[in-house]
Parts: structure tokens; C-alpha cells; sequence
């Protein structure tokens, strides 16, 4: 016990002393800019006739004007934005494919856009300061945009795809928030579709105010199949979002063989339902064998559509 009583008082003193160091520092800083301050007033400034370089700094300087904050006139909405598909190709088998993962790797981005024809829909990562380059890049060559929302998955946060990520129990004020973060990062984008999100597409609580946020702004989500239970079909029955759903994930293992076989498999689903959608990621053997694919479709009777062709209102 009388170890303890004096360990305690021997610690009691330490903290009052650096209380008193850390007050004198305090004492001599305001000193000091009391000595400056009246130097300046007498003699003028210090660095009077040095070069000086002022650098003006703005919040998301990145951004352009109209896409800070979302306004009730919609300016981002698949009415405005949508590439759609010719009328005369409603009786031929549509399929629509969804490339993911650009605006991160500007060498991996400007591959997708050198390779793939104007009717692959391609999905931006919110997170890049020049992501809005490579999406007006993008629309320039034909392709329709989507914006990738984070959303939690079932491992996070090992797979943690940032601060702004949309969470299962985080309450509907906070998703809103960190969804229109999302949102304000560039324009341009008919819609959204997941980044991760496997735990949020499961739950129907958490999902159905952020699809509600979307059907007010007239934006589709596109949902790239990452959840093996996903609510997202019938939520967007219940708040009525333009909708769509991947059916396969065409590059899951990376190889030639693989996504030839993943393709061949949306022609038979096509086929046999009159739509269908495929997601993938921009590797580079997915932008290869897509583009090799797409090259041919035309001549076995399908048509190539973006991803707002596909969508359905479901009310």
C-alpha cells in the first residue's frame, strides 16, 4: 500500500511539472508574437521586397460548380444522362456489360476507353481529384457512366472501401450523407451501382432510404452481383429505382478461357430472356476478350446496349 501511495504521489508530481513546463512554453510563444507583432507595426513587415508565392486554395477544387451539391433540378439523372439504345433493336437480344473499377489507375482507365467499344457502360471510383477528366473523356467516346457508391461489406473493415462508406446501422441521415458525397465527386453518371457492399445489398432496412434517395433523382442503380443475397430486387420494387441486375460476373477467374465461357453464357441467358447483364473489372484480359467478343456480336444476332436499356421502373 505505501508503495502504491508513493508511486501514485511520484506520478502526480511528474504530471504537475510538465503542466508547469508546458505552461511556461506557453508564456514565451505569446511573448515572442507580442516582440514580432510590435516589430512589424514599427519597422514593416519582414518580407518586405522578398519574393513571396501565395498559393489560393478552394474546396473540392476538383469538382465542377454544378456538381456540389445535388439541386432539385436533377442534373444528374439517367433522363439527362443516358446513352440508350436504338428503337430498332427491341426485338434482338440485348445484353448490356458493366466494366468497373476506373478512375483510379489513370494507365488502367485510359486502356479501358482505348479498347472497349461505346456501348460497354463503364462504372468510376469516386475517390481520384481527376476523375471527372476521365469521365467527360468517357462520354465524349459514347459510353454511359455510373458512379460507384461504398458500400459495407461482410468482411469489413478488412475490405474497407473508405470513410464514405455507406453502413448497415449507420441511420439514414449518415448514409444520406456519405451518399451525396459520393454523388457530388463528378457528373455525368445515369446512376449507381455498388462498390463492395455485399452486408449493405443484404439488408433491406439499410438499403431501401438510399434507394428511395435515388428514385427522387431519377437515377438507376445497377447492381453488379456481389451480394449471393442481395435485397436490391425487391427493395426497388417497394421505392420504384430504375433497376438492374448483373446475372453473371464474367471475369471472377482471370483467364481467356473463363471469361469466354462467361460471355458465351449472357448470349444463352440473352437468348432465352430477351435481355441480359454482365459485370467485370477493368484487368487487362477482361478488356481484351470483352473487346474480342463485342467485335463479333453483331454477327450472331445480338445488339450491345448500356445499362440504362436494360433498367426497369418497378413500382
Amino acid at each position: 500500500m505505501a508503495a502504491d501511495k508513493m508511486n501514485a504521489e511520484t506520478r502526480a508530481a511528474t504530471l504537475r511539472s510538465r503542466w508547469r513546463l508546458l505552461g511556461l512554453a506557453y508564456l514565451a510563444f505569446f511573448a515572442a508574437l507580442v516582440v514580432l507583432g510590435s516589430g512589424i507595426a514599427l519597422f514593416g513587415s519582414s518580407h518586405s521586397g522578398e519574393p513571396a508565392i501565395r498559393i489560393s486554395l478552394s474546396r473540392n477544387r476538383e469538382r465542377p460548380a454544378e456538381a456540389r451539391e445535388p439541386s432539385a433540378a436533377v442534373p444528374d439523372s439517367i433522363a439527362v444522362f443516358a446513352r440508350g439504345a436504338p428503337a430498332t433493336v427491341a426485338t434482338k437480344p440485348r445484353i448490356a456489360i458493366i466494366i468497373g473499377g476506373l478512375g483510379v489507375s489513370a494507365k488502367a482507365t485510359a486502356a479501358a476507353l482505348a479498347s472497349l467499344p461505346p456501348q460497354i457502360t463503364l462504372t468510376f471510383v469516386p475517390y481520384a481529384a481527376d476523375v471527372q477528366k476521365w469521365v467527360t473523356l468517357a462520354r465524349q467516346q459514347g459510353h454511359e457512366v455510373l458512379l460507384e457508391v461504398p458500400m459495407e461489406s461482410f468482411d469489413f473493415p478488412d475490405s474497407d472501401p473508405g470513410s464514405h462508406t455507406l453502413r448497415v446501422g449507420a441511420g439514414e441521415e449518415a448514409n444520406t450523407e456519405r451518399l451525396v458525397w459520393a454523388m457530388t465527386r463528378f457528373n455525368g453518371y445515369t446512376g449507381v451501382t455498388n462498390l463492395l457492399g455485399g452486408r449493405l445489398l443484404s439488408d433491406s432496412d439499410s438499403l431501401e432510404p438510399v434507394f428511395a434517395y435515388l428514385a427522387r433523382r431519377g437515377l438507376l442503380f445497377f447492381d453488379n452481383g456481389i451480394a449471393t443475397h442481395s435485397a436490391a430486387p425487391e427493395v426497388a420494387a417497394r421505392t420504384g429505382v430504375l433497376f438492374a441486375q448483373s446475372s453473371v460476373s464474367i471475369d471472377s477467374i482471370q483467364t481467356a478461357m473463363e471469361i469466354d465461357r462467361e460471355l458465351a453464357e449472357l448470349e444463352n441467358q440473352s437468348r432465352a430472356h430477351g435481355t441480359a447483364s454482365g459485370s467485370g473489372f477493368i484487368y487487362p484480359i477482361t478488356l481484351e476478350r470483352v473487346a474480342h467478343w463485342a467485335a463479333g456480336l453483331k454477327s450472331r444476332g445480338f445488339v450491345l446496349v448500356p445499362a440504362s436499356a436494360i433498367v426497369s421502373a418497378k413500382k
